[in-house]
This record gives C-alpha cells, sequence and structure tokens, in this order.
C-alpha cells in the first residue's frame, strides 16, 4: 500500500524526522531500507533497542500511528495511474487485495482518505500475521482469502522487503520502487520493473 497505492514514502519520512526530533534523536535515512514492508511492532522493537528508547513498544507505535494519521489527513494523495490500474483489473475480473504490513486501522483509514474504502474485497494486515515482510506470511494469507494459488497471484512492490515476500511466497512481483530512496537495480529479480502504475495494464497483459 505505502510507496505502491499512495505516495506515502516522504509523508513517512517527515513522520520519523518528528518522531526523533521529540525524542533528540538524529534520525538518518539509512534506516529507512530496513523498516520498508516491516510491521509497526517490527519497527517499533527496533526503534526501542537502537535508540534506548525508554518507553514501551506499545507506547511508540501508538506515538507513530497518531503522527502518521495528522501527516495523511493533510498530505496523503493516491499514486498517478491507480484509478486506472484497479479499472483494469476489475474489467479483466482479476481479484484484487490490499497485503500490507500496517495496521487494519490505518489500512482503512488510507483507503478512507484515497476513496477507495469499498473497493478491496480483501484486506490483510501486519497485524494478523507473526511475521512481517520479508517473510511471506502477509501475501500466503491473501491469497487464501482471496481463494488463489500464490503461483497466480502478481505482487505489486515498491521495496527489497515486499519483493522478497512476494517470491517467498511464489508469487510474481512488478516492482514499482521510488527512485528517490532506492535503486533500480536493487529490483532486478523482479518480473518486470515499472515507474508507474499507468505502466501496470500493459505489463500484466503480458505476464
Amino acid at each position: 500500500m505505502d510507496g505502491v497505492m499512495v505516495d506515502s514514502e516522504v509523508l513517512w519520512g517527515e513522520i520519523e524526522q518528528e518522531f526523533f526530533s521529540r525524542h533528540g534523536i538524529e534520525y538518518h535515512d539509512q534506516f529507512k531500507q530496513y523498516v520498508m514492508g516491516k510491521t509497526q511492532p517490527q519497527v517499533a522493537v527496533f526503534y526501542k533497542k537502537e535508540f534506548n528508547l525508554p518507553q514501551s513498544v506499545e507506547e511508540i507505535i501508538k506515538e507513530r500511528v497518531k503522527l502518521l494519521k495528522t501527516i495523511f489527513h493533510k498530505k496523503l494523495k493516491p499514486n498517478p495511474g491507480l484509478e486506472q490500474a484497479i479499472t483494469y483489473c476489475q474489467d479483466k475480473g482479476l481479484k484484487l487485495s490490499v497485503a500490507s504490513a500496517s495496521p487494519r486501522q490505518l489500512i482503512e483509514f488510507v483507503l478512507k482518505i484515497i476513496q477507495m474504502d469499498a473497493v478491496f474485497p480483501v484486506i490483510v494486515s501486519g497485524d494478523e500475521v507473526e511475521y512481517g515482510k520479508p517473510k511471506p506470511d502477509i501475501f500466503l494469507l491473501a491469497a487464501e482469502r482471496l481463494e488463489v494459488p500464490p503461483a497466480a497471484c502478481i505482487v505489486i512492490e515498491d521495496s527489497q522487503n515486499g519483493l522478497q515476500a512476494a517470491h517467498a511466497a511464489g508469487m510474481r512481483c512488478i516492482a514499482m520502487p521510488d527512485l528517490r530512496f532506492s535503486e533500480r537495480t536493487q529490483f532486478v529479480s523482479a518480473e518486470a520493473v515499472v515507474k508507474s502504475l499507468l505502466e501496470i495494464p500493459a505489463y500484466l497483459a503480458m505476464l
């Protein structure tokens, strides 16, 4: 969801900067690649240990979620081509799912902001599985609920963790890396690499 459906990665940077500023810590972008695709508990545990934060994991999650909702509500926008990609899939009778490491409340919050809260029949969140990406749990649960074999599923991902999770699940993956934060060469194992969702219909037609 983040970075694929919505242009949220820059906003996540703002969230992290504000979070660490509140705690008197200088944040570096090198941590971004680690946390992309991770669940909120995974990120909170990592930050607590890495920066020796006195707050509990639950308190860290609560603070980050509150920051996220405030910033997303003001600035979040869908990525170009999202509506066209969804329409193409619906016209072709393809089943759709959102499988995100974010908590369900945040997924539903984001879908409501971009007015797509009634589009996806299956939603899988990070708080429904034991392990986040790069483990395949989220994608495997989505396939199970869609009643589609993993090998027949196609994942669209913007992170290396997500790409690894898709392949670990036995699924094909179209990578849509944000080149502000990633190198295109990091996604050479993907079945296809696109610049935006506007390219998705053409690539789906070839797969």
